[in-house]
């Protein structure tokens, strides 16, 4: 039994060479593989290369015409801004412009009122003028 103890890791490690002989084989394999399938390789990777260009000038391209079209909504926007301010300034111009002719008749009124004292005392004092010319 001593002899097969001392055995049992020898026979341990030749299951773990033998694992890894295996695993050199199939390295080799792969290297073998690669080296025949690099051509290929550099062909799928120059179709893969061509695909991603076309499809980074699609991308750009729509986010272009997105972009535009952003642009275009912001200038529609700010045209009807533009617009609402503008008919707002024209309403406060119009209230503007009562609010002076209201003044304005106001103070015509107060001129006609005044001008029509002046002529009421300019008749008195014709009156009185002649009354005291009449008398000399």
């Amino acid at each position: 039994m001593d002899r097969e103890l001392a055995d049992y890791p020898d026979r341990c490690f030749d299951g773990v060479d033998e694992r890894f002989r295996q695993v050199d084989r199939r390295l080799g394999d792969v290297d073998q593989g690669l080296a025949e399938g690099r051509p290929h390789t550099e062909t799928l990777v120059a179709e893969a290369r061509q695909h991603a260009e076309a499809l980074a000038l699609a991308t750009r391209r729509h986010v272009d015409m997105a972009a535009e079209g952003l642009r275009g909504q912001a200038i529609a926007e700010g045209q009807l801004d533009l617009t609402r301010q503008i008919q707002e300034m024209h309403r406060e111009h119009e209230a503007g412009q009562r609010d002076v002719l209201a003044a304005i008749k106001f103070s015509y009124a107060e001129l006609d009122r005044r001008l029509t004292r002046i002529e009421s005392v300019t008749v008195d004092l014709d009156a009185r003028v002649g009354r005291l010319g009449s008398g000399r």
